[in-house]
């Protein structure tokens, strides 16, 4: 198994309702359904931990507040696996955190 850990010192760490507001970020689509968007913050997961274990990748969830984020609540630590046609690397993430979108019933959009 391995683990990646994003690191923060590049990019300073924003909040992710401030960058939402940004045209790029909001214009971003799954990377396997290029004409279909998934950014909202209340799909939005920080996971900065990165694991990849027998081929597949997982990232596991942040700690921040559910509610204010009008998101449905995913334990904190939780693994969630992320498919490899969801991984998106072809844009830049404006955060500096990892971060999996995920829809109301737990499907992966994408990760970046």
């Amino acid at each position: 198994m391995a683990l990646l850990r994003r690191s923060s010192s590049a990019v300073p760490r924003r909040t992710i309702r401030t960058i939402m507001n940004k045209p790029k970020y909001q214009s971003l689509m799954q990377p396997d359904i290029p004409n279909a968007s998934y950014c909202g913050e209340a799909d939005a997961y920080w996971a900065d931990e990165i694991h990849v274990r027998d081929g597949k990748t997982y990232a596991t969830t942040d700690d921040r507040p559910d509610e204010p984020r009008h998101r449905p609540h995913v334990d904190v630590g939780t693994e969630i696996e992320i498919p490899n046609n969801k991984l998106k690397w072809d844009k830049s993430n404006p955060t500096g955190h990892g971060v999996v979108f995920l829809s109301r019933a737990g499907y992966v959009y994408c990760y970046v």
